[in-house]
């Protein structure tokens, strides 16, 4: 059975794997290709640096409710 860690940690190498594939489309020369790896890539860095770390303190933390 998988922890709750593990998911979090699937999650990050995907993202991860997913920000790099999107950076090789940065690089090709057809200008619709890059559009849409610069924008896939601005939405993986947001995974990582914002919705893996909400989701840490939420599981730590609580809401607050």
């Amino acid at each position: 059975m998988l922890a709750l860690g593990d998911l979090l940690l699937y999650f990050e190498a995907t993202s991860l794997a997913a920000g790099i594939f999107s950076l090789w489309h940065l690089n090709s020369d057809d200008a619709k290709l890059r559009k849409v790896g610069l924008i896939w890539f601005i939405v993986n860095m947001l995974n990582i640096f914002v919705l893996t770390p909400l989701i840490i303190f939420v599981l730590f933390f609580g809401l607050g409710f």
